[in-house]
């Protein structure tokens, strides 16, 4: 554990302060002794992992990112025009590039924004960018401020947004009575079946 614990130093995996999340623990660092880390999780328990075990697994140290990336399908009603998709996607772009909160740097980050997929209900539209901030809570804002201006470009082009949903087709029958319509073999045997069994069940005199 004394020696996970150097190797932690001076690689500086990690630091006091950091997200950390590793297969059994997440949460923030608050102290890194010789033998031992403390983790503060989210739920505010306080977990104590042996130096050795952090040294010996997989780590996600959130606090050493250089962005925060948004993937979202965006899915269209197939009623939708060529023009209102095009229109769509050049909004979301003009939007992605000129608000400033997005790395757009193509030799930093890549930012996609493109019509994708054909699926059950919709036309998907593929987001892929990331934030400049890395702050967990700043980029929930930043991606509450992009829903709201992707429902506002959508609605403004008078689309609309796709929801899961099936067709049923019903045939019309031929006009007529039942009675007119002879019985297949198959229903013949279960009327039968039917009326012995309606028979069988009358209550006999006594």
């Amino acid at each position: 554990n004394m020696f996970a614990g150097l190797t932690i130093f001076m690689d500086r995996v990690f630091e006091k302060g950091n997200w950390i999340k590793t297969p059994d623990v997440e949460g923030t660092v608050e102290d890194i002794g010789f033998r031992a880390t403390k983790v503060r999780q989210f739920d505010k328990a306080l977990v104590t992992i042996p130096n050795s075990k952090l040294a010996n697994e997989a780590l996600i140290n959130y606090s050493r990112m250089t962005n925060r990336r948004i993937y979202w399908k965006i899915g269209i009603e197939y009623r939708s025009t060529h023009d209102q998709i095009r229109n769509i996607i050049q909004g979301i772009s003009t939007y992605i590039y000129e608000c400033g909160e997005f790395e757009t740097n193509p030799e930093k980050t890549k930012t996609f924004i493109f019509l994708d997929s054909f699926g059950n209900s919709s036309i998907d539209i593929m987001l892929y960018c990331f934030t400049k901030t890395i702050v967990w809570g700043e980029w929930l804002e930043t991606k509450e401020r992009l829903a709201y201006k992707i429902k506002e470009i959508v609605e403004g082009e008078k689309a609309s947004f796709a929801f899961p949903s099936r067709s049923l087709y019903v045939e019309n029958l031929p006009l007529g009575q039942p009675e007119a319509f002879p019985l297949q073999p198959s229903d013949k045997r279960a009327s039968s079946q039917m009326s012995r069994d309606a028979i069988s069940d009358r209550p006999r005199p006594e």
